[in-house]
């Protein structure tokens, strides 16, 4: 073997290794966007201490294929779907030697005594109050973001407003829209709005908008409208039967010779 070739097959090699260890690197790449790890709920859950909840093979998993898991039956799974507005996670097609690292590093910072830098941590200022009518107008493009960004219900629907099929419903998705708009985890949604960030106003008006659709939705209706329709149609043809028959022979057919004999 060349000199050349074993230094090229021995770079590719470490930094393979070195790729499957940098789990900090593949964790800001890959998970940020959605999770902390002790700072509260994003997208999706706080994975600070899930190491001590399931086991290395779930959660390799769950980070492959969360959809697969939770049509298995899995209740654990199946839980965190349903918590989190049921939006389920994306797929990631990753060795399981990165998915290892990546909670190699979430289980280390999930250990680490964090009691120091939370001291210095200024609380951030109160969200503003949400206004769900405003918002209801935000998300069926009656009024316009301010930067012009696309309304919501070109890709979703929420509760009794009608929107596009591209993406999920979003009746039960209140709590996520701050995070989701602040952190663009899906690529349409990163497309559309990386240039165009809605202000906390508007987040805190769709937020609003968004619990109130949940809270106002009621269970559908009966499905009524094929014996309703029965029933209309059965009228307007015993209408059509008469009006058609109102000149129809009363009498028997040889009446009119009977009459004139007579």
């Amino acid at each position: 073997m060349k000199l050349s070739t074993f230094l090229f097959m021995f770079l590719l090699f470490v930094s393979t290794i070195t790729t499957a260890q940098d789990g900090k690197a593949l964790f800001d790449t890959k998970c940020k966007s959605c999770h902390n790890i002790g700072g509260g709920k994003l997208v999706g859950p706080d994975l600070k201490g899930i190491n001590a909840k399931h086991s290395q093979e779930w959660l390799i998993n769950f980070t492959k294929n969360s959809t697969a898991l939770i049509a298995s039956g899995d209740k654990a799974a199946k839980a965190i779907f349903d918590e989190f507005g049921k939006m389920p996670m994306m797929a990631f097609d990753m060795p399981d030697a990165d998915i290892t690292a990546i909670f190699t590093h979430v289980k280390s910072l999930s250990s680490a005594n964090t009691t120091e830098k939370k001291k210095n941590i200024i609380a951030p200022p109160p969200a503003p109050t949400g206004n769900a009518e405003n918002g209801a107008k935000l998300f069926d493009g009656s009024v316009s973001f301010n930067t012009g960004g696309a309304a919501c219900n070109a890709c979703h629907s929420a509760g009794a407003f009608p929107g596009g099929t591209l993406a999920k419903d979003l009746t039960k998705s209140g709590a996520a829209v701050g995070a989701i708009m602040n952190s663009l985890p899906f690529p349409a949604m990163k497309a559309a709005y990386q240039d165009k960030k809605l202000s906390n106003t508007e987040i805190a008006d769709l937020t609003a908008f968004l619990k109130k659709a949940a809270v106002d939705k009621e269970e559908p209706m009966p499905c009524l409208g094929f014996p309703i329709g029965g029933a209309i149609l059965f009228i307007l043809f015993m209408i059509a039967i008469t009006i058609i028959w109102r000149k129809r022979k009363k009498e028997t057919v040889n009446k009119a010779i009977y009459d004139r004999q007579k």
